[in-house]
């Protein structure tokens, strides 16, 4: 029995450590937005949909939930931000493309916002010949204008997933904010 149970926590701690991949794409050409997603894990599609409709100018917040504080915010941001980076550093990029063609109201906004662009790219580390990625930006003087596309496949070990998730219930402060946003406070 104990040999039993030994084994069925090896087996779920082996899996928790092969990689989850999600592929997404992303499609905005004038006022309609497609695209989709999808969640594999050992290369069974785990789930998928696809989207496709107007794009809408807001967000809607849920009935009868409130924004958590600032305060609360900015008291749990250190340790947020330490968490994410971590998991940012365990997401494998994959293949990656990105086609972008904007424009603002003011060409001189425009350029400035094209170059800010190409910075976050480079930042981001996505102009490395490491990475297999194609990146277009195509800014567009002539008036506002948004169009492009964006696939990427990412991986990551769920394992990091559940670690990040203990940590953040671990600080008081995050425990705190996780409590006010569900409306526990």
């Amino acid at each position: 029995m104990l040999s039993a149970l030994i084994a069925a926590l090896l087996l779920a701690g082996l899996l928790l450590l092969l990689p989850v991949r999600l592929s997404f794409d992303l499609r905005k050409d004038g006022p309609a937005v497609q695209g989709g997603y999808r969640l594999a894990w050992l290369g069974v599609a785990v789930k998928r949909s696809e989207t496709g409709g107007e794009a809408k100018a807001g967000l809607k917040g849920q009935r009868g939930s409130k924004a958590p504080s600032a305060r609360s915010f900015i008291s749990a941001a250190p340790a947020l931000a330490d968490i994410l980076f971590d998991l940012l550093r365990r997401i494998r990029l994959g293949d990656f493309s990105c086609r972008i063609c904007f424009g603002l109201d003011d060409p001189a906004d425009t350029a400035v916002a094209s170059g800010c662009l190409w910075s976050l790219a480079w930042a981001g580390g996505l102009l490395s010949p490491a990475i297999s990625c194609g990146i277009s930006i195509e800014p567009d003087f002539e008036g506002e204008r948004l169009e492009g596309e964006l696939a990427a496949d990412l991986d990551v070990r769920p394992v990091y997933l559940l670690l990040a998730a203990l940590r953040v219930l671990r600080t008081a402060e995050t425990r705190a904010l996780l409590m006010e946003f569900m409306g526990w406070d």
